[in-house]
C-alpha cells in the first residue's frame, strides 16, 4: 500500500543543461517575461480537475483538488485511483499523507523515498509552478518553447518534459480584476512515466492582490 501511495504522490507535487529558447517573433520573449513576472507573484490559488497517471503497464485516473496558500498545500485525490481517496498536506518539505484506507504518515524526504521505491525522482516542488505555466525557479531549464503571445507551450526541466496543450482565461479577484491565462491541459513525462492534468476550474483568491 505504501508503494501505491508514493506512486500517487507524484501527481500531487515539487541538473541543468544549456538553456535553449525557441520563439516565433521579436515580441514573444518580452511578452513571456511580463506574464512570467505576474504569474510568479501569485501566492495562492485553488484548482479542480482530473488527473491521469500511466506507466508502461499500469494506469489510474481520478479527480483532483489542489489548494495552495503560500508554501502550504492541500491536495486531494478522489476515486477511483484504487484507494477511494488520498489527501496530502504540508509545505513540500514536510508532508502528511492520509488515505481512505487508514494510512497516515509524515515524510520529509519525498524525493528520496520515491527514488528508493521506484528508481526515479519526484518533482515535489516543481509541479506547483508548472501548473501555472512557468518553470520551477529552483532549477535551470534545458529548453523553453514560447508562442507568439508569450505563452509557454513546452519546456524541459530537470529531466521532465512538460507540454501545455491549452490555456484558459482566469479573472483574478484583486481590485483591478486582471485577467491571466493559465494552463488547463498539461502533459508531464519522464521516460515511460506520464501524468496528464485537465484543470476544469481555476480560482485566484483575494490574497493574490
Amino acid at each position: 500500500m505504501r508503494k501505491f501511495v508514493w506512486f500517487c504522490l507524484v501527481v500531487l507535487l515539487g541538473g541543468c543543461a544549456t538553456k535553449v529558447v525557441r520563439i516565433h517573433g521579436p515580441a514573444n520573449m518580452q511578452a513571456y517575461e511580463e506574464r512570467h513576472g505576474k504569474v510568479a507573484e501569485i501566492p495562492s490559488f485553488e484548482l479542480r480537475g482530473r488527473v491521469g497517471i500511466r506507466t508502461v503497464d499500469k494506469g489510474w485516473s481520478g479527480g483532483l483538488v489542489w489548494s495552495q496558500q503560500g508554501e502550504q498545500l492541500d491536495i486531494r485525490f478522489r476515486g477511483p485511483l484504487g484507494t477511494g481517496g488520498i489527501q496530502v498536506t504540508g509545505d513540500a518539505e514536510n508532508l502528511r499523507v492520509q488515505t481512505s484506507r487508514g494510512d497516515d504518515f509524515m515524510t520529509s524526504e519525498a524525493e528520496l523515498d520515491f527514488t528508493e521505491e521506484f528508481g526515479g525522482s519526484l518533482p515535489v516542488r516543481a509541479l506547483r509552478y508548472w501548473m501555472l505555466g512557468i518553470p520551477y525557479p529552483g532549477d535551470s531549464f534545458e529548453q523553453l518553447e514560447v508562442g507568439q503571445d508569450g505563452l509557454l507551450w513546452s519546456m524541459s526541466q530537470n529531466g521532465w518534459q512538460v507540454e501545455f496543450a491549452n490555456y484558459a482565461y482566469v479573472v483574478g479577484e484583486s481590485e483591478d480584476g486582471q485577467i491571466l491565462r493559465l494552463p488547463d491541459r498539461l502533459r508531464i513525462s519522464h521516460g515511460n512515466f506520464m501524468i496528464k492534468l485537465v484543470i476544469k476550474d481555476w480560482a485566484l483568491p483575494d490574497s493574490c492582490d
